[in-house]
């Protein structure tokens, strides 16, 4: 038998190198992992993550034990974790997904910490071969939303009564101490403070850590996709909201395999298939805190989506793009100057119709004042890519922020009937909003109505004469 020639070992070769390069080869492909069943009490090992500008930060790390089923089918492994930042910190809001080895070998993402106020930094850490387990589940994007009765609006307030019933807190005791997820710092970038206030008790109920900071303030340029990667220990986020705001998950990758991505170790929300923004994080501070110390950081550069959201963790997929909802704001505000706001939103069943809420009152309370008389007429037009556009038109009046919230929860309620519809699946392609302001009260009480004719045919055009007073008491 010949042996091949170096020319003919090439032509085998290449092909090989080019499918590795097309999905994304990285430095983790090749990382060997220790089952949770082989893990003993005293071991020690290594961790991995991001406490510092541009540096991996590791630090030490010793099994404390196993909780074995601790929920149905799943275990947690308790280990303390010790370096100069966390002996200073604890384990730190944003460490979720950050990769623990021993010997070289990957057991599992930090994901869960033991109570608040903790002396030390003990963490639960989730088995790396149940995040693995969720690249084996294929399912069609299909979040759910829980069915609302028909409303004209819909307001924050209204989303987080509904959370109550259908999101219970991810909270349970072991040993009398209470073991949860780490919160996920929740960034809002551009966002009105009345409105982050009114939005922080909904997503801090569900495990979230809302922070109201900026942006990085650096220009993102288009990256290639051989650009697109990222690797284990290196912060992550899902972004929710980009352009005139910005809104973002942050979290730490704990393994890359080709282009799949797994990150946190817990769930974002527990969606299932899902089509958020993939980007990269950029870290600003980290912020000790007695209560829970967190990272302060922004999102940077999009490197593909999130696909799966699981109760062990979340999947991206490096180099593929999601989609977006386009909201195109007009302003014209009470003094005639024009504000232009761009923003693309995440197109979700679920959380569309409520970052459509915090994005338009945000726009309308940034611009105006929340205080006092103050009336919006809104003329708007939803697109969908296989369907009529639906138009809206309404006037707004009142005083406080009375006409801000009226104005944005008609949106949120007419996206959330028509993208939750029973009937036929409706994908909004974009939103255009056109607002003007006046700070007067521009409503007025019907007293009677006179009809030309009570007799008619189909057709005919009756008169009408209508008869009303304003807030000024003019007839």
């Amino acid at each position: 038998m010949r042996c091949p020639t170096m020319k003919n070992k090439f032509k085998i070769v290449l092909p090989v190198l080019l499918i590795l390069w097309s999905f994304g080869w990285s430095e983790d492909f090749s990382v060997s992992v220790l089952p949770v069943d082989q893990i003993e009490v005293g071991m020690k090992g290594k961790g991995k993550t991001f406490l510092q500008d541009d540096e991996f930060e590791e630090f030490d790390v010793e099994i404390l034990g196993v909780l074995h089923n601790w929920q149905p089918k799943r275990n947690l492994i308790l280990a303390r974790l010790q370096s100069d930042v966390l002996n200073r910190t604890g384990v730190v809001e944003g460490m979720s997904g950050s990769p623990v080895y021993i010997d070289g070998k990957l057991i599992g993402a930090v994901s869960y910490s033991l109570g608040n106020f903790s002396k030390e930094a003990i963490a639960g850490i989730t088995p790396i071969e149940e995040m693995l387990s969720i690249s084996d589940r294929i399912s069609p994007k299909s979040s759910f939303a829980p069915r609302m009765k028909i409303k004209n609006h819909i307001t924050s307030e209204d989303f987080r009564e509904l959370s109550k019933a259908y999101y219970p807190s991810q909270t349970s005791s072991v040993d009398g101490r209470l073991v949860k997820p780490l919160s996920l710092p929740l960034i809002f970038s551009g966002f009105s403070p009345r409105v982050f206030d009114k939005a922080k008790p909904f997503f801090s109920r569900l495990g979230f850590s809302p922070i109201q900071s900026g942006s990085s303030g650096q220009i993102q340029p288009k990256i290639s996709p051989s650009e697109m990667t990222l690797q284990a220990g290196e912060q992550v986020a899902v972004q929710l909201i980009k352009g005139g705001m910005d809104m973002s998950v942050v979290g730490t990758v704990t393994h890359v395999e080709g282009n799949k991505v797994f990150a946190f170790g817990h769930p974002f929300y527990n969606l299932g298939a899902v089509d958020f923004a993939m980007t990269k994080a950029r870290l600003m501070a980290v912020v000790p805190s007695l209560e829970s110390s967190f990272v302060l950081s922004a999102s940077d550069r999009t490197v593909g989506r999130i696909v799966q959201d699981r109760t062990s963790g979340v999947v991206g997929e490096l180099g593929k793009l999601p989609r977006y909802i386009p909201i195109n704001a007009n302003l014209v505000t009470a003094d005639g100057e024009t504000r232009e706001v761009k923003v693309q939103i995440a197109a979700d069943k679920l959380f569309t119709p409520l970052l459509v809420n915090l994005v338009v009152s945000s726009i309308v309370l940034s611009e105006e004042r929340n205080l006092g008389d103050l009336s919006l007429k809104l003329r708007g037009t939803i697109y969908f890519d296989d369907a009529p556009p639906v138009q809206l038109e309404d006037l707004f009046s009142g005083s406080y922020d009375m006409a801000a919230t009226d104005l944005s929860g008609l949106v949120a309620a007419v996206v959330y009937y028509l993208i939750n519809n029973e009937f036929k699946q409706l994908d909004i392609y974009k939103i255009d909003l056109n607002i003007s302001a006046a700070e007067e009260v521009r409503f007025a009480t019907l007293e009677k109505v006179w009809l030309g004719k009570y007799e008619a045919k189909p057709g005919e055009i009756i008169p009408m004469k209508v008869y009303y007073r304003n807030f000024g008491g003019k007839r």
